[in-house]
């Protein structure tokens, strides 16, 4: 290689930033978050924590019930609050206090495994994924779905030891990527402890 070749790629790292691939970009940087914290302390508390995408942040204005916990890009939540339009295009956590799905403990199975398979091929959700864990003594039912029109949601149930509720914690994820939705996904439900 001539000298001037070799310039011109090193005047090229210099101006450029140097070389990127695309899942260095695609990878998120995460940060650890108390349920506690996560819910604005608005719900039961539970011993647990786990990641999240580092990039977002707890977005307070919405127009949410108080059992509601958005997080998201900052310089999206302003849009978010104003329009209550929640940022498909760079994504999104949120959790809840869910009123309609419990843990039942002598069937050691959430109220909603019943009948959601049926009820997800109703409704035109695709199932692509259907984890039943438990960590800390909390039993936790992971599903992710991708409905008719492509929107991708992973779903997180968490048993609160009362039996008519439960924490419901979901991801939408940038752009309703699969690839980024399942690594993201994983790296949460992987960190809860």
């Amino acid at each position: 290689m001539n000298l001037r070749v070799i310039g011109i790629l090193f005047t090229a790292i210099v101006l450029f930033g140097g070389c990127e691939t695309a899942s260095t970009k695609s990878s998120p940087e995460y940060r650890r978050v108390t349920f506690d914290e996560f819910f604005a302390k608005q719900v039961v508390s539970l011993p647990l924590s786990f990641e999240i995408p580092a990039q977002y942040v707890h977005a307070t204005g919405l127009t949410v019930p108080s059992t509601y916990s958005y997080w998201m890009k900052r310089d999206e939540i302003a849009k978010a609050a104003r329009t209550q339009d929640l940022p498909g295009k760079t994504g999104f956590v949120y959790g809840k206090l869910s009123l309609d799905v419990g843990f039942d403990q002598t069937r050691g199975r959430f109220t909603i495994e019943d009948d959601f398979e049926s009820k997800a091929a109703q409704s035109g959700l695709e199932i692509l994924s259907r984890r039943k864990l438990e960590i800390k003594g909390h039993a936790i039912l992971d599903y992710m779905t991708r409905a008719r029109n492509g929107n991708i949601v992973c779903s997180l149930y968490i048993a609160t030891r009362i039996e008519t509720n439960a924490l419901y914690i979901a991801y939408r994820p940038p752009g309703n990527d699969l690839t980024h939705a399942k690594e993201v996904w994983n790296r949460m439900v992987g960190s809860v402890q």
